[in-house]
């Protein structure tokens, strides 16, 4: 039943993301969302950078903190668990100063219960000075370095975005346009109403509302009208080119007379 939970908790994640794209067809929240996503793809691409700081730290702190702690399923979960929040402030300096006779703050040394991680595990002598060291250079290069670099780059991406919203948002706004073209009007099961009803007013279901079928001999004509326009509009940037070029030149040599 727990699991089940979990599923559907995932499952109306992922529909609460799946209404974003009605945002789409806004002029403003549109460029947002592509934003987002090209945030997201390079917070992936960033984590590759990170997870090596990350695992580094992580082994190393836990082999010398606890250094006879065993190998069973629980270990990765406490492994990662405290380099993972370090890089948030949360640094669990309670832990390191843990003793067998400190009764507010009481450890074990038997590998027999601490194994289990019931209770906190007793560090190690050496672990108690050279962790917390270890620690504030692990934040230091996570929060300084890593996390500044990442938000560097999101500002020029948004910068990049920002510049060509406009086309953005017009293919967006087309390809949402042309998704929900294809898509059935009822719900299910009322599929078969749905394609009755195209046929009626559309005579003839194509599964595209927004195509139409063009003889063979109008396409070719199509064709050579795009292929004209695309070289006249090539010629005359060329040409463009050329006069800013000779204007330049001319300029030059009126300063050097």
């Amino acid at each position: 039943m727990d699991v089940s939970r979990v599923i559907f908790s995932i499952d109306f994640i992922a529909f609460s993301f799946r209404l974003l794209e009605h945002c789409y067809g806004s002029f403003f929240l549109g460029p947002l969302i592509v934003m987002i996503g090209d945030m997201v793809a390079t917070t992936i691409k960033f984590l590759i950078i990170l997870s090596a700081f990350f695992i580094g730290f992580a082994v190393a702190s836990e082999s010398v903190l606890n250094p006879e702690a065993q190998m069973n399923g629980l270990l990765p979960f406490y492994l990662f668990r405290k380099p993972f929040w370090n890089m948030f402030g949360e640094f669990f300096l309670e832990d390191l100063d843990a003793s067998v006779n400190d009764q507010d703050n009481m450890c074990t040394d038997d590998p027999l219960i601490y194994n289990k991680y019931t209770t906190l595990r007793c560090p190690s002598e050496v672990g108690k000075y050279f962790v917390p060291v270890l620690m504030g250079l692990y934040y230091l290069t996570t929060n300084t370095l890593l996390f500044n670099l990442l938000i560097a780059k999101f500002n020029y991406k948004i910068a990049d975005i920002e510049n060509s919203s406009a086309k953005i948002w017009r293919y967006q706004y087309f390809v949402i346009n042309i998704e929900y073209s294809k898509m059935f009007i009822l719900p299910p099961p009322f599929f078969g109403l749905t394609v009755l009803l195209l046929i009626a007013h559309a005579k003839g279901y194509r599964g595209d509302l927004f195509s139409i079928d063009i003889p063979k001999e109008k396409f070719a004509a199509l064709q050579r009208l795009e292929k004209t326009t695309l070289y006249n509009i090539i010629q005359s940037e060329n040409d463009k080119q050329n006069m800013c070029s000779s204007c330049s030149n001319m300029n030059n040599s009126l300063q050097k007379v």
